[in-house]
């Protein structure tokens, strides 16, 4: 177990493939796959405009979500949405 982790993301903003894109508490942002609201190892709380928060305290769990965590802003869809 390491600190809790926390990814916010909006279900409409995906890629091609329907994966999310989402933010880290940081600015960073990352792809995460289509499967991290579904988790069942994820708290997920609803936040406003459909927004929807992701709190992971396992980096194993972090791993096997994360698809990439080198986006360029300019490749995010909504950067000014987050």
């Amino acid at each position: 177990m390491t600190a809790e982790r926390h990814f916010q993301l909006h279900p409409e903003y995906i890629d091609d493939d329907g994966n999310f894109f989402a933010v880290d508490t940081s600015g960073q942002f990352y792809l995460l796959t289509d499967t991290a609201l579904a988790d069942d190892r994820v708290d997920v709380r609803e936040l406003s405009d459909g927004m929807r928060m992701l709190s992971i305290d396992d980096d194993g769990v972090v791993a096997d979500l994360v698809l990439s965590d080198d986006l360029d802003p300019e490749d995010v869809p909504i950067v000014d949405g987050f």
